[in-house]
């Protein structure tokens, strides 16, 4: 029987209110929901407003069994929240654009669960406001024996700060990056020989792999890399199930396989929460 891990998604958590439904949202929220989906712990680090937005949210994670020991409450700030709507059948998405998660605050829940950590997961949106970017990057200093990944594929435009894309690099293990990531990462690249950007990337850095994304329509395919080799996915996954392959990959990593065998876990996970 596999060993139960701890993941830990930190940073943001949304209420995301669609036209027919609404659910959780934000790569911390869906680290930690996912890794609950394939029979592990998922805990969530994040801080929501004291609001119905909340109340919502709370429900659905309690309902999902996602550890909220850590989550904080913020008595000033609303609850993150991205509204999708189809305007004239344009999609038009509205992000809180200061939201309690970009207020998280330092505390003994946070020693704790670094301490447990097994697999961290955080990317560039949580990361938006100094207050929030510091907290996180203490946490991330106390999850001493943790594999630390940086999505930045998660963020809150399409514009990429060189610089404080390499400061979040820099808490990370591994780093998973699109086209337009490796663009801002590795200046002059042609945009085609995704290895290439990768290697250059961990060449001038800690990193120990990194993995990319190619999109598709609805889908997209990851491919691993390190210094000396690319391992090519043997198929896509849906895009909607990106958390879940992270959440798969960092399994694979602990669970001490390759990058190849990593990749056929990533794929797998992101088919179980279809």
């Amino acid at each position: 029987m596999a060993r139960q891990r701890i993941i830990v998604g930190v940073g943001e958590a949304l209420l995301c209110e669609y036209p027919d439904r609404i659910q959780p949202g934000g790569l911390a929220a869906l680290t930690a929901l996912h890794a609950v989906r394939l029979g592990h712990t998922g805990v969530l680090v994040s801080r929501l407003g004291q609001d119905q937005a909340a109340d919502q949210l709370l429900k659905q994670l309690r309902d999902h069994n996602v550890n909220i020991d850590a989550l904080q409450s913020d008595p000033d700030l609303a609850t993150g929240r991205l509204i999708v709507r189809s305007i004239a059948g344009k999609t038009v998405r509205t992000l809180t654009p200061r939201a309690a998660f970009d207020n998280l605050q330092w505390d003994f829940d946070l020693v704790d669960v670094a301490q447990r950590a097994e697999a961290v997961v955080f990317g560039e949106l949580a990361r938006r406001d100094g207050q929030s970017r510091s907290i996180i990057k203490r946490f991330l200093a106390e999850c001493a024996s943790a594999l630390k990944i940086c999505d930045l594929t998660n963020r809150p435009g399409e514009a990429i700060h060189r610089a404080e894309a390499r400061s979040g690099m820099e808490l990370a293990d591994g780093l998973i990056a699109d086209s337009a990531a490796l663009a801002a990462l590795v200046p002059g690249w042609n945009g085609k020989d995704f290895h290439q950007a990768a290697s250059e990337i961990i060449r001038s850095s800690n990193l120990s792999f990194v993995a990319t994304i190619e999109r598709g329509d609805c889908t997209e395919t990851l491919n691993a890399h390190s210094a000396q080799q690319m391992h090519a996915a043997a198929q896509s996954h849906p895009s909607a199930n990106h958390e879940a392959a992270i959440v798969g990959l960092a399994l694979g990593i602990l669970a001490g396989a390759d990058l190849p065998k990593s990749l056929e876990t990533a794929i797998e996970a992101a088919a179980v929460v279809s």
